[in-house]
């Protein structure tokens, strides 16, 4: 199954009786989110395509938002569960998502318009 984060943004235990890797609840750690995208583009390590999870998605069970601050949202789990688990829930979240026709430019934290992500939403209309 495709890894849909990094190991160091989880806190992930070997549970010996089961076998697997678990990802733990850990308030301090999670998948970072930005509260909007004029904030997004203010961290100078993040480029590339936006994407949006529009307001009231429901996350799927077992997943929190903590905040780290009022503009850093953190997704995490709210309850132990294996790593394949914490995936699967993941790709039903990115299924929600909506591809904004915007990017965020690397090194100028500039947010520039996509023409050609523009133009593909126009032609499926």
């Amino acid at each position: 199954m495709e890894q849909l984060f990094r190991s160091k943004d989880v806190t992930i235990v070997y549970d010996a009786e089961h076998e697997i890797e678990m990802v733990l609840p850990d308030r301090t750690k999670g998948l970072s989110f930005a509260s909007s995208v004029e904030q997004l583009a203010k961290t100078p390590i993040i480029s590339g395509h936006v994407w949006l999870l529009p307001k009231g998605t429901m996350l799927p069970e077992g997943l929190i938002f903590n905040v780290k601050d009022k503009d850093h949202p953190l997704l995490n789990v709210s309850r132990k569960m294996s790593v394949s688990e914490f995936t699967e829930k993941l790709l039903v979240l990115s299924g929600k998502m909506v591809a904004a026709n915007i990017s965020v430019e690397k090194g100028t934290g500039k947010l520039v318009q996509n023409a050609a992500l523009q133009d593909q939403k126009s032609k499926r209309y």
